[in-house]
């Protein structure tokens, strides 16, 4: 296993040394395997199927922490959002993968089908839920759904459900499902969701070379838009896969970490190298040239945690001679700039009051 201490990582300055880092975050269990065998090719398993764009096989990785890697992160939020909103068109999507068939077949007509749902029973994953014939066809693709959830996101089914049930409890839809209008409390639940699934994949940096394993001008298959592929969702020539000798597991003091323990570093370390700007999103654009910008999680998220950790973390801290470790360097940092920012603020209300 080859490995790469996160210090590498957080000691560059240079902003296009840094536009160049390849990322790549994979459930912990696959991890014994990728250190020998390393990573292969493949049709990722959200674009299987009928209904996948995807038409070779292929290794994803992000580049760059701006464009990149924390693009991908808040991109989590929304694939969050869709699953605990819409569990049972998450179950249609699935099945349809499983039965090789057209989601679009599945819709509130066939539903009610009888050949439907003898054979919706009869698949064998359906059946491995243990739902009693009682239930109803919906009823069992909204469990479906999110038990398939939560197998492909690493977390928890009950605490998955629990969160479902929050939703449903206080009426939250879609337009409600934002930064701004979340309770406090419902947005704790979601970030430590959130989190959850983070420390249960890992992060990987990856020595490739442009125009060997990848081509800056690929296009992105699964959009179909023609443009070249961005720079949070990039993938190696058709068919290639990465060495293991390409392949670097990002460790502290040699302790392998998790993709949380990680992000949060790399939150910390884009408010260094930015202090003047929000945390990255995306603008996204429909075949029909309407344009809408990702909702930004990731202030949020990061301030929760480090506000949750700070009280702990700071009991620890000794600067008399005594190294203070990386985490606790980035909480006490990320404070500063916090406040920094506040105070800011408060000087440009006072500036627009005179």
């Amino acid at each position: 296993m080859n490995i790469i201490d996160i210090n590498k990582l957080l000691d560059i300055q240079s902003t296009e040394e840094m536009s160049k880092i390849n990322l790549h975050f994979t459930p912990t269990i696959n991890t014994s395997k990728i250190d020998i065998d390393g990573l292969s090719a493949s049709i990722g398993v959200h674009s299987k199927g009928p209904n996948g764009n995807e038409k070779t096989k292929k290794v994803f990785f992000t580049q760059g922490l701006q464009e990149g890697y924390l693009v991908l992160v808040n991109r989590m939020f929304a694939i969050f959002r869709g699953g605990l909103l819409s569990p049972k068109t998450f179950g249609q999507d699935k099945y349809a993968v499983i039965k090789g068939i057209d989601k679009e077949e599945i819709n509130e007509n066939t539903l009610e089908q009888k050949e439907f749902l003898e054979e919706f029973w009869r698949t064998d994953e359906v059946m491995a839920l243990g739902l009693s014939k009682d239930t109803t066809v919906q009823e069992a693709l909204i469990e479906f759904g999110l038990r398939k959830f939560s197998e492909d996101y690493c977390v928890e089914y009950e605490d998955l459900k629990k969160m479902y049930g929050l939703l449903i409890k206080n009426n939250v839809e879609k337009e409600d499902f934002l930064p701004e209008k979340l309770s406090p409390s419902i947005k704790a639940s979601l970030f430590s969701l959130i989190a959850q699934s983070m420390k249960n994949h890992s992060l990987y940096k990856l020595d490739l070379q442009e125009g060997v394993d990848y081509v800056d001008t690929d296009q992105d298959e699964e959009k179909n838009d023609g443009k070249p592929m961005p720079k949070y969702n990039m993938h190696t020539l058709s068919g290639r896969g990465i060495e293991p000798q390409k392949i670097h597991r990002i460790v502290s003091d040699g302790k392998c970490m998790s993709m949380y323990e990680i992000t949060k570093l790399l939150c910390h370390k884009y408010i260094q190298m930015y202090p003047e700007q929000d945390f990255p999103t995306i603008i996204n654009t429909t075949p029909e040239g309407q344009q809408w910008t990702d909702d930004n999680w990731l202030r949020d998220f990061f301030e929760q945690y480090m506000k949750l950790e700070k009280s702990g973390l700071e009991d620890c801290m000794q600067d008399d001679g005594i190294r203070i470790s990386t985490e606790q360097m980035a909480t006490r940092t990320i404070r500063d700039a916090a406040l920094g920012r506040n105070e800011n603020s408060r000087e440009e209300e006072k500036d627009i009051g005179e």
